[in-house]
């Protein structure tokens, strides 16, 4: 399992399709964070109730070289050319605490501009004000399906474009079949691995997601 540990909410031995918890964001997140500092972090397990040591690793300041481009011809070097694409981003979960690592995920590795509502009604309402781009969005809301949000905003003139993405725990056939029918362009099943989210950042996610 010392692989697969820095996957959100990332647990070892069997567990249900819906269940969160495990060892949660903060070994991906500050995987993620080292990263970005040309750093990393190793682990190790010992066996069953004993401790297990993460070992971050980041390079001292002097030793990380300034990043270089050759700046085209009659053009001024962007300061900004570095940096992703910001997006408006809403996240739509009622585990409060899943909906909340999700867009510090967003946050800080992908510097995305993220809004967090947990039920139907409250995203449908975030959305008019904040006009997000993308949408991730639970299935198995309280009240009023990701269905039926979906199919609403599908509805709105401003949402025209945008990307609509299930996240939920729900991932037999029947159930992306029925996501495709409310207007979702992409299924992911929760967890979602950051290679997956990266994919879906850079417009890259196949169509079997």
């Amino acid at each position: 399992m010392i692989s697969t540990i820095y996957a959100w909410f990332a647990r070892i031995g069997e567990r249900g399709d819906h269940a969160l918890g495990g060892l949660g964001i903060w070994p991906c997140l500050t995987r993620g964070l080292l990263k970005v500092q040309d750093g990393s972090m190793t682990a190790s397990i010992e066996g069953p109730g004993e401790s297990s040591p993460f070992v971050p690793c980041r390079p001292a300041v002097a030793d990380i070289p300034a990043p270089t481009r050759s700046p085209s011809p009659g053009l001024s070097p962007e300061p900004d050319s570095f940096k992703p694409a910001c997006r408006r981003i809403l996240v739509v979960d009622d585990n409060i605490d899943a909906a909340r690592s999700l867009a510090k995920i967003l946050t800080l590795l992908h510097g995305q501009n993220v809004e967090v509502a947990h039920d139907g009604p409250s995203a449908l309402e975030t959305a008019e004000a904040f006009r997000p781009q993308i949408v991730l969005l639970d299935i198995g809301l309280p009240g009023m399906s990701g269905h039926e949000v979906a199919e609403q905003l599908r509805r709105r003139p401003w949402f025209e474009g945008g990307l609509l993405v299930a996240v939920t725990g729900w991932g037999q056939e029947k159930d992306r079949a029925t996501s495709r029918a409310a207007g979702f362009d992409h299924h992911l099943v929760k967890p979602v691995n950051q290679a997956t989210l990266q994919n879906l950042l850079d417009g890259n996610l196949g169509p079997d997601h």
